[in-house]
C-alpha cells in the first residue's frame, strides 16, 4: 500500500487516539492495574509478530540490525512501564503534559546523531504542531506542581521514547520498507518481558487472578491491539519515508483526536469516560485544531 508521508503521519495519531479510548475503557471497567495491561500487551506481541510476518513477508536483516530491531520495541515496552509507574503516583492530566517533550527530544537527538535538518518552514510547522498539542491537553485543571517521583518517571518515559524514535529511523534505512521491520520490532516487545521479569513486583503479577479481567474485556483489548498495531504500521511507514522529527511531532496532536473520539463515543456508550467540551476547554480545543491545520499547511507548502 503506497500512501504519502503526510497522510501516514496523520493516521498515526488517529489510530493511537482510538487506542487511547479503548485503553481508558479497559482501565476503567476491566484491567484496573495499568501494569497488568502493559504485561498483557507484551504477551500479545508474539502472536502479533507471527501474523505480521504472514501479512508482509519475511525479511531477514543482518544480525546487528536484527538486534537493534528487537531493541526498538523492548525500549518501548520498558518506557511504558515508567509511564505506568507515574500513573500510580500522579493524575493522568498532570502526567500527560510531559508527553509533549518527546518531539523536542527527538528533534535534538535526530539533529545530533542522524544529521536531520529542517527548513525554516518545516521548523515553523514543527513548533506550530507542538503548540497545538499543548493546547489540546487543556482540561481546566492541569498543573505541573512540584517535581514529584511521578514526573521524574514520565520524563524518563519521554526520553526513552525519543531515543526509541531516533533508533527506529536509523534502523529503517536497512529495510526496504517500514512494514518489513514492523514484525521484528513487535517481537522485541515480547522479548522485553525478559528484563522486566527481574523485578519482583512484575513477576508477582503473572498469576491467573491478575489476568481474570481478560475473560470479560477481551473484545476491548483486541480492538486496542488492532488500532495500536495499525498506528505502528503507519508510524513505521512515515518514519521510513520522511523526517523523524516531523513524524514524531504529529503524535503531539493525538490528545485532540482522543478528545473528539471520547466526546462522540460518550453519547452512545455509558462506559466511555466523558469529555468536557465547554467554556475555555472548548476554546483551547478549537485553537489546537486551527493550529494543527496551519501546521499541516506549512508542511505541505
Amino acid at each position: 500500500m503506497q500512501i504519502s508521508w503526510l497522510f501516514a503521519s496523520l493516521l498515526v495519531p488517529l489510530f493511537w487516539g482510538l487506542t487511547n479510548v479503548f485503553d481508558q475503557i479497559l482501565q476503567r471497567n476491566y484491567a484496573k492495574d495499568e501494569l497488568n495491561l502493559t504485561l498483557a500487551s507484551a504477551l500479545s506481541r508474539l502472536p502479533e509478530a507471527l501474523l505480521l510476518f504472514l501479512m508482509f513477508g519475511f525479511f531477514l536483516p543482518s544480525v546487528p540490525v536484527l538486534l537493534l530491531s528487537f531493541l526498538h520495541c523492548m525500549i518501548l515496552t520498558i518506557s511504558i512501564f515508567f509511564y505506568c509507574r507515574a500513573l500510580q503516583h500522579e493524575e493522568a492530566t498532570r502526567v500527560i503534559i510531559f508527553f509533549q517533550t518527546i518531539p523536542v527530544f527527538v528533534f535534538v537527538l535526530s539533529s545530533l546523531f542522524l544529521g536531520e535538518v529542517l527548513t525554516l518552514v518545516q521548523f515553523l510547522a514543527f513548533f506550530t504542531l507542538l503548540f497545538a498539542g499543548f493546547l489540546s491537553l487543556y482540561r481546566g485543571d492541569i498543573s505541573v506542581g512540584k517535581f514529584s517521583p511521578a514526573l521524574r518517571a514520565v520524563l524518563i518515559f519521554s526520553l526513552l521514547s525519543a531515543v526509541n524514535d531516533v533508533l527506529l529511523k536509523y534502523v529503517l534505512q536497512f529495510f526496504p520498507s517500514g512494514e518489513l521491520m514492523l514484525p521484528w520490532s513487535v517481537l522485541g516487545g515480547f522479548l522485553a518481558l525478559i528484563p522486566l521479569s527481574f523485578f519482583s513486583f512484575v513477576r508477582k503479577r503473572f498469576t491467573a487472578q491478575n489476568f481474570s479481567w481478560f475473560r470479560s474485556g477481551w473484545h476491548v483489548f483486541l480492538l486496542s491491539l488492532v488500532f495500536g498495531v495499525g498506528g505502528f504500521y503507519f508510524f513505521f511507514d512515515a518514519a521510513h519515508k520522511g523526517s523523524i522529527s516531523l513524524t514524531s511531532v504529529f503524535i503531539g496532536i493525538q490528545p485532540l483526536f482522543t478528545s473528539f473520539f471520547l466526546f462522540f463515543a460518550g453519547r452512545f456508550f455509558s462506559d466511555v469516560p466523558k469529555e468536557n467540551f465547554r467554556g475555555r476547554v472548548l476554546l483551547f480545543k478549537v485553537l489546537a485544531f486551527v493550529l494543527s491545520l496551519i501546521g499541516l499547511w506549512l508542511i505541505n507548502r
